[in-house]
């Protein structure tokens, strides 16, 4: 990891002067599309890859200008005065820290961060002939992740864009993939959309690979069908928790009973972050999970699959939770169907309407995934 480390500092001054290149050249005219794209790509891999190798002042001066950047792209307009000073700035500012760290000298630059433990290839959280595809066009941060992931006992294959990524999983399928979500050549979006639209593929769990930062990223990217993220800079621990998680469960005994039939829940919610979060707790518990973010296709989707409980947002656009809920009691054979209303703690007066609606219980936002699962299982029984 050391020897990682150093490699990145060494190729630190390339990488700001590259940015600095691209910067004047969008100063010196009328803004090229594709210029600004690079230059957006390039300080977004640097805002992510700074606080992993220890550098967070680094991540400070790259969000700056990475927001500069974006507001041009949007825009298509040439920098104001005022924009290119303080994008100025920050490039010079990035070129001290660089030099600093090349010159190994901490009262400049960050100390390296110090990551937790890594346990290992005999430790308890070794999984044997499972495979991990980490697909990121950052290779000091692929790196690093694949260090993390062999050192806990996993086979782990690379790939440097999308395309390469379904690729690599086509000739191996692997166990769980980590997708970064900014990739050349093809991004980790589309990526996630041919895996699903591949038989042989669909079923792989992705954990996306993001910035603190770009939350934006997360929604889109949990949109395309993803089982969740990890946050850079990476800590090691934690990297090896989620990953556990997301891996299939070890295979039971031969001569153990046969699992009972798993029940489908169906989660009608609008705000994307809390459906997959609740998604991911009923997984987790061992419920097949479906996904509405209205009520239209709550609706919709309770009649394709008849589910066996049904969790609805009260506030959803198109229709809201109160109306299909409604629909839903019309249906004969969707009326029994149990449906728990969901609802935030200062809106409890929609309680009593819920329940008049047809609703069987509610839980109020937020919820711990104990009281979530206690409520499930005694709207199941």
């Amino acid at each position: 990891m050391e020897a990682l480390h150093r490699a990145y500092v060494k190729q630190l001054p390339g990488k700001i002067q590259q940015i600095e290149d691209l910067w004047q050249a969008v100063c010196a005219g009328t803004p090229d599309k594709g210029t600004l794209q690079l230059l957006y790509h390039l300080v977004h891999k640097l805002n992510g890859s700074g606080p992993t190798f220890g550098f967070t002042t680094i991540t400070d001066r790259a969000a700056r200008l990475e927001e500069a950047i974006k507001k041009i792209l949007v825009h298509g307009v040439a920098p104001t005065a005022e924009e290119k000073r303080q994008v100025d700035q920050a490039v010079a500012s990035l070129r001290l820290i660089a030099a600093a760290a090349v010159a190994e000298r901490p009262g400049f630059a960050d100390t390296m961060a110090k990551g937790a433990p890594l346990q290992s290839r005999n430790g308890a959280s070794a999984r044997r002939d499972l495979t991990i595809l980490v697909a990121d066009d950052e290779a000091f941060l692929r790196k690093k992740l694949v260090l993390i992931l062999r050192d806990a006992g996993f086979d782990v294959e690379e790939a440097e864009n999308g395309q390469a990524a379904l690729t690599q999983a086509r000739i191996q399928r692997p166990d769980l993939i980590l997708m970064d979500f900014l990739m050349p050549v093809m991004g980790g979006a589309e990526a996630v959309r041919r895996l699903r639209q591949d038989e042989t593929l669909r079923d792989v769990p992705v954990l996306l690979l993001t910035t603190h930062q770009k939350i934006g990223d997360v929604q889109r990217a949990l949109d395309c069908d993803v089982q969740g993220y990890l946050a850079k800079p990476f800590d090691a621990a934690e990297v090896i928790e989620q990953v556990n998680a997301y891996l299939p469960a070890d295979a039971p005994p031969p001569n153990a009973a046969a699992p009972l039939p798993q029940k489908h829940i169906l989660i009608a919610d609008d705000y994307v972050l809390y459906r997959k979060k609740v998604a991911l707790i009923l997984q987790d518990a061992g419920y097949d999970v479906g996904e509405a973010d209205n009520g239209v296709m709550a609706l919709k989707q309770a009649r394709e699959r008849q589910p066996d409980l049904i969790l609805m947002d009260v506030m959803m656009p198109v229709m809201d939770g109160l109306e299909a809920t409604q629909h839903i009691r019309m249906d004969h054979t969707l009326q029994n169907v149990p449906i728990i209303m969901l609802t935030t703690n200062v809106k409890m007066k929609d309680v009593p309407l819920a329940l008049a609606h047809g609703a069987d219980a509610y839980i109020a936002k937020p919820q711990t995934a104990e009281k979530l699962i206690e409520k499930v299982k005694s709207c199941l029984v």
